[in-house]
């Protein structure tokens, strides 16, 4: 089965329910495993509250999230005109030795994306910000 959305949205973290009501037609209509659709939206959330968080500067941020799945594999790509942020680079890896009271804060969000997803990348582009993940089925 093919399935393909894009959504536009605004920086608010409400919108998080729009995302899943559309997530679960498309979990639904595929059959994905529990713990996969998890993932999914674990994934989609962190990037998501990240750009409203910290690059939606202005009420004028538009955020488009679009999706692909087919029987191998699923594509997500989030596309905003916030401030230019890599997160892939522009984030410092994070402690995970420390006693949690000595850690810096910042960084999991990112390590937890890259170890939840097969692949990653971003770009920007006629100053939108472009990040896409893909996860195999």
């Amino acid at each position: 089965m093919n399935t393909a959305f894009s959504i536009d949205l605004s920086p608010d973290a409400a919108e998080i329910e729009r995302i899943n009501s559309e997530l679960d037609m498309v979990g639904q209509a595929e059959d994905w495993p529990m713990a996969f659709d998890y993932n999914i939206r674990l994934v989609i959330e962190e990037l998501f509250m990240n750009i409203v968080m910290h690059g939606a500067k202005n009420d004028k941020c538009e955020i488009e999230l679009s999706l692909e799945s087919n029987s191998e594999i699923v594509k997500i790509t989030i596309i905003e005109n916030g401030v230019a942020f890599n997160p892939l680079t522009d984030s410092s890896a994070p402690d995970l030795e420390s006693d949690l009271s000595e850690r810096a804060i910042g960084g999991l969000g990112v390590h937890l994306i890259r170890n939840l997803v097969d692949d990653i990348d971003y770009k920007r582009v006629s100053g939108r910000n472009s990040i896409s993940f893909s996860k195999r089925k």
